[in-house]
């Protein structure tokens, strides 16, 4: 049901919530089928699934809305791996 669903997309502009359907946001693959986005809006922080290859190229445009979540929030949370941007190594 879920690869019909999936197949079934056909709009001109696909916009995807938190992850493409059939993504898995906490790595970079997927089971089979998945949605390829034109833009992806998620909450909060980037998931894995956000910059991991091959996900990545299904989620088209990353848009994340923090939705006023408190920077501690995340830090109390703790994580296991992290996403090195051009300001952490600009020294």
């Amino acid at each position: 049901m879920r690869v019909a669903a999936i197949s079934a997309i056909t709009s001109s502009i696909v916009l995807a919530v938190d992850g493409p359907s059939g993504l898995d946001s906490d790595c970079g693959v997927f089971p089979g089928e998945a949605v390829r986005a034109d833009v992806t809006v998620t909450f909060g922080k980037l998931k894995r699934c956000h910059v991991l290859s091959p996900s990545y190229l299904y989620c088209g445009e990353i848009v994340v809305d923090t939705i006023t979540i408190p920077e501690d929030v995340f830090h109390s949370v703790g994580g296991d791996c992290f996403l090195v941007e051009g300001k952490d190594v600009a020294d």
